[in-house]
């Protein structure tokens, strides 16, 4: 059966993946890339060969922290990247371990479930301070969200400070065609 063989073929793989502390994550035709979840989600550090690659919530948890980039236009420095990755190995494979559950589903809630019935959790899972709270991909979308409404929010709020306008008046200016070109602060002369 084709879907026995193909989860066959998959945890092979992710056993494989395992016994690695590198896994190469070549750059594919879209911008994201399986093989750079699959890398994370088995506990071993990414060597992106992807210039343009940007993982999900990087603004959370910074790649430098846990990956490792090396150049698509210059495969030839790949093995002096991969010998200066075995060097920061332990620093990076801390990285992965505290990166994981921001960027996978479900695997923050057992850390969760211990910080709230006293069991030892060392930090934030997201790896950006914190006390002690577990997150994974679903708390990670949540706060990413969060974060982009109250930007919004305070732009929208300088805004209105700066041109002295509330959001009704924005909005009888932005109707009349008048100071929807203005930047914050700039005003016509």
């Amino acid at each position: 059966d084709v879907v026995q063989s193909e989860r066959r073929r998959t945890l092979r793989t992710r056993m494989i993946l395992r016994q690695c502390k590198l896994c190469l994550v070549p750059a594919g035709m879209t911008p994201s890339s399986r093989r750079y979840y699959e890398a994370v989600a088995a506990k071993c550090v990414p060597v992106l060969l992807a210039d343009h690659f940007e993982p999900a919530f990087a603004s959370l948890v910074p790649i430098e922290r846990y990956a490792v980039r090396a150049p698509q236009a210059t495969p030839e420095h790949l093995p002096a990247v991969v010998r200066a990755a075995l060097q920061r190995w332990p620093r990076l494979y801390a990285g992965v371990e505290r990166a994981r559950p921001a960027l996978l589903f479900d695997l923050g809630f057992d850390s969760l479930r211990a910080s709230r019935a006293g069991g030892d959790v060392a930090g934030d899972a997201t790896g950006v301070g914190g006390g002690g709270e577990g997150c994974d991909a679903a708390h990670a979308v949540l706060m990413e969200l969060r974060a982009r409404f109250y930007m919004r929010s305070a732009q929208k709020h300088r805004r209105e400070l700066c041109l002295g306008t509330t959001a009704r008046d924005g909005a009888e200016l932005a109707a009349a065609g008048e100071g929807s070109s203005l930047a914050p602060c700039a005003r016509p002369s």
